[in-house]
């Protein structure tokens, strides 16, 4: 059988077109937000056709909904971070509602109560959303971008935080599978799942393939029980690593973590060894650990960038200790 040039490109275009429409779904379901909720009058009483929209509030994009016949709307696929909820409708003040913090794969109610009047007036709307999760029943730990940044990290690696959550205990020194030497629920270190963004960060064998720069993530989420199917592949917790996009403003940040041996006093029992070498000065180590992120706008309020980098380098030299050999005498 023989096929043209064109078909082998055309059977090309169809396979990589289904290929991106069976991916791209599951990926943002993990990491995109649900916004959702219901519209109401002074009453109690739904309003009808009410229009909902969600607007960024780092890149200024907007995102549309019309509520149905019981005043409920539900907006879908919507990044993390901060928005602005804006309501209109015939016969009631616009309402506003900032600062709502979507995170990743969570269901957000946003309820609101419109007051009569004309649109030109404009009520802000200050009360809370709701703490409790209402909408789903999976149980979460999640740590934003200023936790991140102000809690200790030996080493800067994030995936530490697991053990923050309840159910999550260190297992270094007992267990020596792949999955962070952290047990959750009692499940096997090898169990825990990794994301990074909604993608698979996992490697064959369990464990970590990426550990992302820590001042470049925005939320790090851990799923402890309840989840979802798009989670099957993990029995214990799923981490899933959200990293920062960019905006219509520009942030960054530089670092360099420095350990030296110039800074360190002698160890007492090298002092006394009598060695004139090691009474001199302590043992080598020299460790450097540097990076940097920067986000920021392309084409403002359409095109983002992020950009993220670090690099380590240790250098050390074991201290020294006597070894045994055999003398001449006994050799013969």
């Amino acid at each position: 059988m023989k096929f043209s040039n064109r078909s082998l490109v055309a059977c090309v275009c169809l396979l990589a077109a289904i290929f991106a429409v069976a991916v791209v779904p599951a990926s943002a379901q993990v990491q995109n937000a649900i916004l959702t909720g219901t519209i109401m009058d002074p009453q109690g009483a739904a309003v009808v056709n009410a229009e909902v929209v969600a607007t960024n509030m780092a890149t200024n994009v907007s995102t549309t909904a019309k509520t149905n016949a019981e005043g409920a709307y539900r907006i879908t696929e919507l990044p993390v971070g901060n928005y602005k909820i804006t309501v209109s409708a015939t016969g009631f003040k616009k309402a506003i509602k900032s600062d709502v913090y979507l995170g990743a794969g969570v269901i957000q109610r946003v309820d609101i109560s419109m007051a009569i009047g004309q649109q030109a007036e404009t009520v802000t709307v200050e009360a809370g959303t709701v703490a409790v999760q209402t909408d789903d029943s999976r149980l979460t730990s999640t740590i934003d971008a200023s936790q991140v940044a102000s809690m200790p990290l030996n080493g800067r690696n994030v995936f530490d935080l697991m053990q923050l959550a309840p159910g999550a205990i260190d297992a270094s020194g007992v267990s020596f599978e792949n999955g962070h030497s952290t047990v959750v629920n009692g499940l096997r270190p090898n169990f825990n799942g990794f994301l990074i963004n909604g993608s698979s960060d996992k490697g064959l064998s369990g464990g970590i393939t990426t550990t992302p720069n820590a001042d470049i993530v925005q939320e790090f989420q851990e799923l402890t029980l309840n989840m979802s199917a798009q989670y099957g592949n993990s029995a214990a917790a799923v981490v899933n690593v959200v990293t920062k996009s960019g905006g219509n403003d520009v942030h960054g940040s530089a670092y360099e973590f420095v350990r030296n041996d110039k800074f360190d006093a002698n160890d007492f029992f090298r002092k006394s060894s009598g060695d004139p070498v090691l009474a001199d000065k302590p043992s080598k180590l020299r460790f450097n650990q540097f990076g940097g992120t920067l986000t920021g706008p392309i084409m403002k309020d359409k095109l983002f960038f992020t950009a993220s980098f670090q690099s380590e380098r240790f250098n050390t030299a074991a201290a020294p200790s006597p070894i045994t050999t055999e003398s001449p005498e006994w050799r013969q």
